[in-house]
């Protein structure tokens, strides 16, 4: 693995040099702005230089897809982009469901809702185009539907309601959303590599996010980046 991608190490050290280290911002994207807020620093952002912006969700639904709706008229704009601005890399934007300027919306939850919750509530917010909805549920047990779990239960089971953890809780919402083409984002509270090997295991995350601060040092994180690489997946 690392001898393979020892042959375009210096190919992506000039590319950093040249158009910087890839960075999100979330200053518009606060819970509580008014639009004209919204607009004004999703504008701002957007002339600084960056192209993937991201939105809390949760509160309400009408509320967010109102501000989603916002953002996205200003970074779906051409005459808003900044002169001189290169236009992102197909590579670099291929399955985010990026706009015709090639902007990019995240949402995150921060853990707000259960896992029917959490497919409902989003699926309302597919018509703002967002990349994936990051912790969309809370990293602990909690009582699932059977009907959203069935791929996952053993057929033996003789209740209509099992517990799962939260690995097969993302892949449940994972499955639901996949159809929306928007993935699942997590891992800022995962506190070891075991986690992520689960999650990646059950094909249940789109974006490996990895915190170094939960994480125990260098070498753990270095083990999750291996693995996210092995599958395939991105890491940030």
């Amino acid at each position: 693995m690392l001898t393979k991608q020892a042959t375009t190490k210096g190919t992506r050290k000039e590319e950093v040099k040249r158009v910087g280290y890839p960075a999100q911002v979330t200053s518009a994207g606060w819970l509580g702005y008014d639009d004209d807020n919204v607009h004004r620093l999703t504008l701002e952002a957007l002339h600084q230089g960056f192209n993937h912006f991201r939105m809390k969700v949760g509160s309400n639904v009408e509320s967010d897809l109102r501000r989603g709706k916002v953002i996205r008229s200003v970074i779906d704009e051409p005459a808003n982009l900044p002169k001189g601005r290169e236009p992102p890399s197909p590579s670099s934007i291929e399955g985010k469901n990026a706009g015709s300027t090639g902007n990019v919306l995240m949402i995150d939850a921060n853990k707000v809702w259960d896992v029917p919750q959490a497919i409902e509530y989003v699926k309302r917010l597919a018509g703002i185009k967002p990349r994936f909805i990051e912790e969309p549920t809370a990293p602990n047990e909690y009582v699932l539907p059977l009907y959203l779990s069935a791929a996952f239960v053993p057929f033996f089971l003789p209740t209509a309601i099992v517990p799962l953890n939260s690995i097969l809780g993302h892949a449940c919402i994972r499955r639901e959303l996949k159809p929306c083409g928007i993935g699942v984002a997590t891992g800022e509270h995962a506190h070891n590599r075991m986690v992520f090997k689960q999650l990646l295991q059950a094909d249940a995350i789109d974006v490996v996010q990895v915190d170094s601060c939960h994480l125990a040092g260098v070498s753990e994180v270095l083990a999750v980046l291996f693995m996210a690489t092995k599958f395939g997946k991105l890491a940030s």
